[in-house]
């Protein structure tokens, strides 16, 4: 009989959504779907943390709720970021002012 795949998640770990993951090791934050790895940038890193932010949105991943749960922060900073990423593209938090 097959057996459904399930997120396996460790208990460190915060869960942002039923997909998505979060845990923090060695001052890099890393981002598992499903118990694998696939985004990682430095704990120190706002930029890279808006970027996911908005690709998680993006792709259906998360919630803005969901999002605002799991690291506390203002749906309203959520939707201006996800604003500015529909806008100018993901190179928006990356280029300098």
């Amino acid at each position: 009989m097959p057996q459904a795949i399930l997120p396996l998640f460790a208990e460190d770990m915060i869960i942002v959504s039923f997909h998505v993951g979060v845990q923090k090791r060695d001052g890099i934050v890393y981002y598992f779907q499903g118990g694998f790895p696939f985004y990682c940038h430095r704990e120190d890193d706002r930029q890279s943390f808006k970027h996911v932010v908005c690709q998680l949105l993006a792709n259906g991943m998360a919630t803005r709720s969901e999002i605002s749960r799991a690291f506390r922060i203002p749906e309203c900073s959520i939707s201006r970021w996800n604003k500015l990423f529909e806008e100018n593209g993901e190179g928006h938090f990356f280029s300098k002012p």
